[in-house]
C-alpha cells in the first residue's frame, strides 16, 4: 500500500484535477489531452504581476517573446519566424484575431485586458493543426470571464515609473436570461529606457492604448447558450 501511494501519479485524488478544452473543444484532463498542453490559469495570471498578454506568455515552454519597441511586440514559439506569428494561431474565446494579411498579431493593441481573462490555454506542437490554417506550431487560446463570475462594479489604477499609468473599469450585471460585462481600459507607459539608434537619434517608443471589450452570454433554455463580444 506504502509503495502504490508513493507511485500515485499527481492529483490523482484531487478535486481540482487540471482540464483543458482547447485540446479536442471538450472537457478533458490535462493528463487525457492528445496533445501538449499549457495552462495559465487565473491564480497565476494575478501572482504574475504583469501588465500584458506577451509577459504572461514567457511562462509557456518554447515561447519566445521579445520587443521591436516599446509599442510592437512579437510572440512566437521556438523562435521560428519571430518577428511574424506564422504557424500559429491565436484565439479569444475561440474565435481568431490572426491578421492574414499583415501576417501578425496586434499584441499590445488587442482590447482584452489580463484583469478579464480566466485562463490561456496554449496547444504546443504539430498536433494544434486540427485547427487548420495557420495553426501547425501552436494554438494560443484566451479564454475571458464569464460575466457572471465577475457580477458588480470594479475599478483599477495603477501608477509607476518610466511613465506608466494603467485603469481597467468593468461593470457586470444579469438582465433576464442575459449576462453581459462591459470593460474600459487603458495602458500607457514611456517605453525603453535607452532608445537610441545606431545613429545615436532618439525615436518615438512611448504608447497609449484604450480599448472598450463587452460581451454578452444568452440563456436561451437548460442546455443551449449564446454568446457574443465586441471589442475595440
Amino acid at each position: 500500500v506504502m509503495a502504490e501511494d508513493k507511485l500515485a501519479l499527481p492529483f490523482a485524488d484531487a478535486d481540482d484535477l487540471p482540464t483543458v478544452l482547447s485540446a479536442t473543444r471538450l472537457n478533458q484532463s490535462l493528463f487525457d489531452a492528445p496533445a501538449a498542453v499549457t495552462v495559465i490559469d487565473r491564480q497565476m495570471i494575478e501572482q504574475s504581476g504583469v501588465r500584458e498578454i506577451p509577459e504572461i506568455l514567457r511562462m509557456v515552454p518554447g515561447m519566445v517573446v521579445g520587443y521591436e519597441s516599446g509599442s510592437e511586440a512579437f510572440v512566437s514559439y521556438h523562435g521560428t519566424s519571430a518577428d511574424l506569428a506564422r504557424r500559429m494561431q491565436v484565439l479569444v474565446d475561440g474565435r481568431s484575431i490572426y491578421q492574414p494579411l499583415l501576417a501578425s498579431v496586434d499584441w499590445i493593441g488587442l482590447p482584452v485586458e489580463l484583469a478579464d481573462i480566466e485562463r490561456i490555454e496554449v496547444i504546443r506542437g504539430p498536433n494544434a493543426a486540427s485547427y487548420g490554417v495557420n495553426s501547425f506550431f501552436a494554438v494560443v487560446n484566451i479564454i475571458t470571464r464569464h460575466p457572471a463570475d465577475v457580477a458588480g462594479s470594479s475599478i483599477t489604477l495603477r501608477s509607476g515609473e518610466n511613465g506608466i499609468e494603467d485603469y481597467h473599469a468593468r461593470v457586470a450585471q444579469r438582465d433576464g436570461n442575459v449576462d453581459w460585462r462591459l470593460s474600459i481600459a487603458g495602458r500607457s507607459d514611456d517605453g525603453f529606457v535607452d532608445n537610441n539608434r545606431e545613429n545615436d537619434t532618439d525615436f518615438t517608443d512611448s504608447k497609449s492604448v484604450d480599448s472598450v471589450y463587452g460581451q454578452g452570454v444568452w440563456a436561451v433554455d437548460a442546455n443551449n447558450s449564446l454568446e457574443f463580444g465586441f471589442g475595440r
